[in-house]
């Protein structure tokens, strides 16, 4: 898989991307959002019967936004939307898709935690391509060692791993 090296948006375009996209991270805009997310409630209960139905676990992996895990770029796309921090629940994507992936008892592992541990540790290894909104190889690679582990079978346990 070839990674591109060049960055896909400007700074300044990448900057308003990311502070529109914290949008709905806000709590001023919670009404507003609200259809979209009673919508992803439903189509995740109705994905969830038809693979009842048939047998077919359902699991779901979350995957964390880069303003999520990097706080310089929260920090700058802050500053450039001229946003109030207070405003700004920045997990509460995940805090949305846990409750609703909890009413139907779903499987899930949410990535964030993961992602920024390793942000953290080493802040000179970004996980996304430059001003893109894509892994670059390390990200891929941590995500895929992830949900591997998480798949992966325990013989000492007999149990689904949840990672609720």
């Amino acid at each position: 898989c070839s990674f591109a090296s060049d960055p896909l948006f400007t700074e300044t375009a990448f900057l308003q991307l990311t502070a529109d996209k914290l949008g709905f991270h806000g709590s001023k805009y919670e009404d507003y959002f609200q259809a979209h997310i009673d919508f992803v409630a439903r189509t995740i209960h109705s994905m969830k019967e038809y693979l009842t139905e048939r047998h077919i676990d359902f699991r779901v992996v979350i995957l964390p936004d880069e303003v999520q895990v990097d706080p310089q770029l929260l920090t700058a796309a802050i500053d450039f939307g001229q946003i109030t921090k207070g405003d700004l629940d920045i997990d509460r994507p995940q805090k949305l898709l846990h409750s609703i992936l909890a009413v139907d008892n779903i499987d899930y592992l949410d990535l964030l935690p993961t992602f920024r541990t390793a942000f953290a540790k080493n802040s000179e290894s970004p996980l996304y391509l430059s001003r893109d909104t894509h892994w670059n190889r390390l990200g891929n690679e941590l995500a895929a060692e992830t949900i591997y582990q998480w798949l992966r079978p325990d013989p000492q346990n007999t149990h689904d791993n949840n990672s609720k």
